[in-house]
């Protein structure tokens, strides 16, 4: 009978552990959504902000991520392979070089922003 209380009682110790475990994951888990969530509608604002004073540099980043988008998609729904994983390697490549380019296309509009901001900061003065 002492080994059943004492198995129960273990069995308990160990049930509140793994609960106390649950309640931090679950805390952990909210405030890192709210972090991502807040820091997600700065980014937006931010976006929504870059729109409205810069439509040009706006519309050209959108056209060069879109053609890189493009070349993505083209690029992988021509390719044919033997076998699944094959494939899903290239596509794992492929999608690192799309998002390379893409990159690599918004830091050019980025910049072509910050000098157009000069110029008409400096033509301003």
């Amino acid at each position: 009978m002492e080994n059943a209380t004492r198995t129960i009682e273990s069995a308990l110790e160990k049930g509140q552990e793994v609960k106390n475990q649950y309640q931090n994951v679950k805390e952990r888990t909210s405030a890192a959504l709210h972090a991502a969530s807040d820091k997600g509608s700065e980014v937006w604002g931010d976006t929504v902000d870059f729109v409205r004073r810069n439509p040009a540099q706006a519309i050209g980043a959108s056209i060069a991520a879109g053609a890189a988008l493009g070349v993505l998609a083209y690029a992988l729904l021509t390719r044919r392979e033997s076998s699944p994983y094959s494939r899903l390697r290239k596509i794992t490549e492929a999608s690192q070089d799309g998002w390379d380019t893409v990159k690599d296309a918004m830091e050019k509009g980025l910049t072509g922003l910050k000098e157009a901001l000069h110029e008409v900061q400096a033509s301003l003065k």
